[in-house]
């Protein structure tokens, strides 16, 4: 539990220079898949960004595992092909 005045003060700050970042790096991500006729995964579309000068990191995982994105954010470990203890 934190302080209403906390929680408050945070929520009324402008957004970080990250966030204002990300942001724009959405924007750049959904202008390359869309103007792949929505084919391309995030290898290629890192590569188109390269290629127009867009600094980006290639993270395996994609949006999905991005965290506020419906389904991602945690890491969920592997279920096991067999049972371990026999």
């Amino acid at each position: 539990m934190i302080a209403p005045s906390t929680y408050y003060a945070a929520k009324s700050r402008p957004p970080s220079a990250r966030a204002q970042r990300d942001v724009a790096l959405l924007a750049h991500i959904k202008r390359v898949h869309k103007d792949s006729g929505e084919v391309y995964g995030a290898r290629k579309v890192w590569l188109q960004l390269r290629r127009d000068g867009v600094p980006a990191a290639l993270v395996h995982g994609g949006a999905a595992d991005a965290p506020g994105r419906a389904g991602g954010g945690a890491a969920r470990p592997r279920q096991a092909d067999h049972d371990p203890r026999g």
